[in-house]
């Protein structure tokens, strides 16, 4: 490949990344003359509209060749609105399944750990029975509950690592095959989604314990023992 020019890294759009840019030598066939285009760059004061007015009656006619004319003169900033508004939904789409399974994952845990402390009341009794505090049994289930979390989330990590390792996670732009939008493997992203995940979780499993165990803490022991 024979390359005649290159270029800083350009950002085309809002939802892509910063690439290279090479310019390649191209004989413009008749074929192609549909797809040509010329790109225009104005002064800032410049309002879009009286621009694209004035170039289509002063300059436009002169440009023309035989047949061949300028047909449209399309104001970019437009074209990326347009082409951003069709990734938003998309985002959106998937925000929204994102956001549905983490409630799904959010009901179960929440359920996982109110069974298991609700089925542990007469060692709540017990423990009260024998001296502790309502806020230490407190305390002491919802350390339980962390220490449960961070025994999943461990080997999880080490998983997802494996499959970001393996390039398997890709982003939707690879439907149009074009490979180097795949996801950037960063080490600072894989930290910062993982915590915020682990955050939202920790948050999720401490409500879940704290809420029964707060509730059978606060009953008498003999009480406790007796329901048992």
């Amino acid at each position: 490949m024979r390359i005649i020019g290159i270029m800083d890294d350009v950002k085309k759009f809002t939802h892509e990344r910063y690439l290279g840019v090479y310019y390649t030598p191209h004989i413009l066939e008749r074929r192609d003359l549909g797809y040509a285009e010329i790109v225009i760059r104005s002064k800032d004061h410049l309002y879009p509209g009286s621009f694209k007015s004035t170039f289509m009656k002063e300059i436009a006619p002169s440009l023309r060749r035989g047949n061949y004319y300028l047909k449209e003169l399309i104001y970019i900033p437009g074209v990326e609105a347009e082409s951003n508004r069709n990734r938003d939904s998309d985002l959106l789409t998937q925000l929204c399944m994102i956001f549905f399974l983490l409630i799904n994952v959010g009901l179960c845990l929440v359920g996982t750990f109110w069974y298991r402390v609700n089925t542990r009341k007469a060692e709540i009794g017990l423990r009260l029975a024998v001296g502790s505090t309502r806020k230490g049994v407190v305390r002491l289930l919802c350390l339980e509950g962390v220490a449960l979390l961070a025994c999943v989330v461990l080997p999880a990590l080490v998983v997802e690592y494996q499959l970001l390792a393996l390039d398997m996670t890709q982003t939707w732009m690879l439907k149009f095959r074009e490979p180097e939008y795949r996801v950037d493997n960063l080490f600072i992203r894989f930290l910062i989604t993982n915590a915020i995940t682990f955050l939202i979780l920790l948050a999720v499993v401490t409500l879940a314990v704290w809420i029964p165990a707060r509730k059978a803490a606060v009953l008498a022991p003999a009480e406790v023992l007796h329901e048992d």
